[in-house]
């Protein structure tokens, strides 16, 4: 199979913790890197994640991906850009973010959209890409298992309650492992998008409604519009929903020379830990 274009990436706020197992795990994709490109947008940070987000994309090129490429926004949201506590957060500063990014696609043919606190396996991308091709699917998520501090049934799949037009989750779909993909009315976190989703027109900052989130909107617009949303059972990535405990390295100087060691080091930690 000829692999196509792929753009890498997504936004990201006050991440600079996230960087090696993010950035990292994008970089360890096992996927011809003539075929890569990384984009990360850095919104509204307040920490060093622009210039973290600067070493990865220049490791990106010099490891002969088609090219690196940061950026900036200014959308604000509440809570530093933390979810859940029981408050209201305003979605649409992620919705607007999120199109910024897809803005960064140039001509790649498909966008593999990660949120900046999931760490995928290097055989990620190529299954998902692998599957939407089989199956002409359009939009394909990994399904994300938890770290530590949520529940571990909790995904990135939600169907519809009976008759909607509320979510819950895809109850059993961590112990599912089959093969193949299978419809979902919403997911994300970590998605394969077609380019065509985007040069129709659809985006994610649409009107929100009391409860809505970007990703919601997003899936509810592209199922009216004839696009099935679908998730890979049997494709999986790491969500860490708290930061590593160590977090020295960010104090030391020149510590992005040292990412790799410390990525290596860190995930033998945490398993350990687990």
């Amino acid at each position: 199979m000829s692999l196509p274009t792929v753009v890498c990436g997504g936004p990201v706020r006050n991440r600079e913790w996230a960087m090696p197992l993010w950035c990292g795990g994008l970089l360890d994709l096992d996927y011809p890197q003539d075929k890569l490109s990384l984009a990360v947008l850095a919104n509204n940070c307040e920490d060093r994640t622009f210039e973290a987000a600067e070493w990865w994309c220049k490791r990106a090129g010099d490891e002969g991906w088609r090219y690196g490429h940061v950026g900036r926004a200014t959308f604000a949201t509440t809570s530093q850009n933390q979810r859940g506590n029981g408050e209201r957060h305003d979605y649409s500063a992620y919705a607007r973010a999120r199109d910024l990014w897809v803005g960064m696609r140039g001509d790649a043919e498909w966008l593999f959209q990660v949120d900046s606190d999931v760490q995928v396996p290097s055989d990620c991308l190529r299954r998902l890409m692998e599957l939407a091709i089989d199956h002409d699917a359009k939009m394909v998520s990994a399904l994300i298992q938890n770290s530590w501090g949520a529940s571990l049934d909790h995904c990135n799949v939600m169907q519809l309650y009976e008759g909607g037009p509320n979510y819950t989750w895809e109850w059993g779909a961590v112990d599912d492992r089959s093969e193949g993909l299978k419809p979902c009315a919403m997911t994300g976190a970590c998605v394969l998008l077609h380019r065509s989703i985007f040069d129709a027109g659809h985006r994610y900052a649409l009107p929100m409604s009391e409860g809505d989130t970007e990703d919601s909107v997003f899936c509810e617009a592209l199922i009216a519009g004839g696009i099935q949303p679908y998730y890979a059972p049997s494709v999986r990535a790491t969500h860490w929903m708290q930061r590593p405990v160590e977090q020295g390295y960010l104090r030391r100087v020149g510590w992005h020379a040292r990412l790799a060691d410390y990525h290596e080091a860190q995930i033998e930690e945490l398993i350990h830990v687990a």
